[in-house]
C-alpha cells in the first residue's frame, strides 16, 4: 500500500534495504497485476455468498457447482508458513497426479488480505481450470471453519461427488499415491 511505501521511505535509512523492500513490493504488485486477467476464472467472488452467515449454508453454496466431482479442500492462510510450503511444493505434483480424475481443488484462505491472497496464488501459480480460490470475509470464514471443525492450518478435507464430507482421517497431500487411491475408491464407490 502507498502508506506503507511512504513509511519505508521515511523510516528505512539504509538505501540498500529501502530499495530492496520497495523492489520486492513492486515485484509482488507486478505478479498480481499480470495474474489478474489470467487467473480470474479461479478467483471466486464473494458476492453470491454475501448475505450468508451459516457455515453449513456457505459450504453448500460453494460446493453446489462442483457436484459430480470429488473435491479436495485446502484451508490455508497467507500468514501460515506450513500452508505456503505445501502450496508451493505439493500443489503442482498433486494436480498433475490427479488430472485424469474428476477432482476439483477448493482453496479457502483464512484471515488474509486480498492483496496477500492474490500474491501467494500468483507467486506459486495456483490456478488452473479445476481450482477455485475463495478469500471470504472473516466472519464467514470463521463460520465455515467452525462448521468444518478446522483446528489447524493447513487443513485438508475430501468431499464425495454428492458434496458429502468423506469420513475418516484427513487426506494427506504428502502421500500423493495414497491420496490418489483414496480418491479412486471414492469414485468407484458411487
Amino acid at each position: 500500500p502507498d502508506a506503507l511505501q511512504q513509511a519505508v521511505h521515511r523510516s528505512v535509512r539504509s538505501s540498500y534495504y529501502r530499495d530492496r523492500l520497495l523492489a520486492t513490493s513492486q515485484q509482488y504488485a507486478d505478479l498480481i497485476r499480470q495474474s489478474q486477467e489470467r487467473d480470474q476464472a479461479s478467483l471466486m467472488s464473494n458476492e453470491p455468498l454475501a448475505a450468508l452467515t451459516d457455515g453449513q449454508e456457505i459450504l453448500r453454496r460453494i460446493l453446489e457447482p462442483l457436484k459430480g466431482r470429488v473435491v479436495f479442500l485446502d484451508v490455508w492462510g497467507t500468514w501460515c508458513g506450513p500452508c505456503k510450503a505445501d502450496l508451493k511444493r505439493l500443489t503442482p505434483p498433486l494436480h498433475e497426479a490427479l488430472e485424469s480424475l474428476p477432482v476439483s481443488f477448493l482453496y479457502l484462505c483464512n484471515n488474509s488480505s486480498d492483496a496477500s491472497w492474490r500474491s501467494v496464488i500468483a507467486e506459486f501459480g495456483l490456478t488452473d481450470p479445476n481450482s477455485l480460490h475463495y478469500n471470504l470475509p472473516t466472519d464467514q470464514q470463521a463460520a465455515l471453519e467452525r462448521y468444518l471443525g478446522v483446528a489447524h492450518y493447513p487443513t485438508y478435507i475430501l468431499f464425495d461427488p454428492q458434496g458429502r464430507r468423506v469420513p475418516g482421517s484427513e487426506p494427506r497431500p504428502h502421500d500423493i499415491e495414497g491420496l490418489k487411491k483414496k480418491i479412486e475408491g471414492i469414485i468407484e464407490g458411487e
